[in-house]
Order: C-alpha cells, then structure tokens, then sequence
C-alpha cells in the first residue's frame, strides 16, 4: 500500500518517490519505537546488558539482530525493533519504557548520494570521523527536527515527528530538486554522530 505521508510525491504504486539525483524516499511503516528512561531502580546500561548483551554509550548506537539502541541523550535511548513487539529480555524493565512509534515517522532515504545530500543540507557536520562508527545523530533540516541513523551510507533512516512529516516530505522533495549538480564520491561514504544536544527529548514523559 502507497504511504499516506508522501502519497502528494509517490510516484509509483509502492509509496517510493523518485526526488532528484536518483534519491528516493519512503515510509517505513512496519517495527517499533520506543523511549527507554533510566530510573532510580534500573540504568541505561542495565537495561543495555539484558537486550544486547553490552553497555550503552552516551552518542552511541548498538545493535543485536533486528534490535538497535540508540542513545543521543545521557539518561536517555530510542529503541527500534524491525518487529512490533519488545523482545523478551525487554519486559523486566517495563516502567522505563514508552512506547512513542505513534508520534514519529520513520522515513528511508536511499542513494548513493543520500548521506551528501543530507550532509549538505542539515545542521550536522556528517563527515565527521566519529560518524563512521556511531552512524547516527540528531539534527535539524530547515526548521525540522530529526533522527539520523544507518547502516549504510545510501540507506538512512530519518526519524521526525509525525505532526510534521507530510511538511517534512514536502521540503526535502523541494530541496532535492533545487541540489546543485556536484560529482559525488565513488563508492559509499561512511558517517555517524556530531555534535549532539545533551537536552533530555521533549516527548519523553516521567
């Protein structure tokens, strides 16, 4: 089924819309989203040790199969399951965790020039050495608000707020076509987390 959020751009049956210099976007509208809050009784690390099996680092993303922790706040992580359940290992540590997949939109960029395009564009400097292993950072896009995170540098997924994700759609599809011609890098470039807003996330609730 075509998304609803970018059904004004879709150009194709699936919901991708072709933007300009072979950039497309989509919705991603299966997995979950959760805020995980570290508590009097239980941390962060914690929490990190009984899903993933490793601590959690303050600007860091740490992955398990489907599962991914990303901690951009210092008491505080998003994480996102490929799956609409929380794992098992998770439910132990129910009063830190909130389930907030409702209010955003998990959007997909591919490309080979998704992550240029984005670093020129956002108020992160995505070239930064760190990048390349943390592959995620919050910033800012015009005056949005969003969650960069990756795998790969021609595949990034944008996390904003649902309020504003048919305006968001609507802005990245104008700029792209406004992207001055340029020669990109041969290959995929790889990048992660600058500098990053230690501000606890305003959605998250005591």
């Amino acid at each position: 089924m075509a998304s609803q959020l970018v059904k004004q751009l879709a150009t194709n049956s699936s919901g991708v819309v072709s933007l300009h210099r072979g950039l497309s976007l989509c919705e991603i509208s299966s997995g979950g989203l959760w805020s995980i809050r570290s508590s009097a009784s239980h941390d962060l690390n914690s929490f990190a040790r009984a899903v993933f099996d490793q601590d959690s680092q303050f600007g860091e993303m740490i992955t398990c199969e489907d599962l991914r922790l990303i901690q951009l706040w210092p008491q505080a992580a998003y994480l996102i399951s490929a799956e609409d359940s929380l794992p098992d290992t998770a439910y132990e540590f129910e009063t830190l965790i909130t389930d907030i997949g409702h209010g955003f939109c998990d959007l997909n960029l591919s490309g080979d020039g998704a992550l240029v395009f984005l670093n020129d564009h956002s108020s992160a400097d995505l070239n930064q050495k760190n990048l390349n292993r943390n592959r995620t950072v919050r910033t800012s896009l015009g005056h949005f608000q969003i969650l960069l995170w990756w795998d790969e540098a021609s595949n990034i997924h944008i996390l904003v707020d649902r309020s504003y994700a048919q305006s968001f759609t609507d802005y990245l599809g104008h700029l792209t076509s406004r992207w001055c011609d340029r020669d990109f890098p041969q290959g995929k470039s790889e990048g992660s987390s600058p500098m990053i807003n230690s501000a606890p996330p305003p959605n998250l609730k005591n």
